[in-house]
């Protein structure tokens, strides 16, 4: 029998089992795309600015078969339009294709991709 993750249950979504040789595909089952498509209301969870449905959308994301997969199409994107806007991502909140630094030591440490940061400002001298 297969676990059923919380927002699986929360929200009445169910992966089928995998045929042998068979992986996940994103975006087609990111756990995001299963639930909007059964809860229109959600659409905006992964990108609004801030609020309760930001810190939802980070939750389900931690579920999601395609997390990686996930992660790395949105620092791959980070360019490009899709991403000029706040955003969850795997889990992650995107500011402009942007992590905070502490997400991206997570997001090296437990995916082993690397996420741009910002920069830091250079220290400012008398002159």
């Amino acid at each position: 029998m297969k676990n059923i993750s919380e927002a699986e249950r929360k929200y009445g979504v169910e992966y089928e089992p995998l045929e042998e040789g068979e992986s996940y595909q994103f975006p087609r089952d990111a756990l995001c795309f299963k639930i909007v498509s059964r809860h229109p209301f959600m659409e905006n969870a992964w990108i609004d600015e801030e609020g309760p449905l930001l810190e939802e959308a980070a939750k389900i994301c931690k579920d999601c078969p395609v997390r990686k997969m996930c992660l790395q199409e949105a620092i791959d994107s980070a360019d490009r339009p899709m991403l000029e806007e706040t955003g969850v991502w795997g889990g992650f909140l995107f500011l402009r294709g942007i992590v905070s630094r502490k997400d991206a030591r997570t997001i090296k440490e437990d995916f082993g991709i690397t996420a741009k940061t910002r920069r830091r400002k250079p220290p400012q001298t008398d002159s």
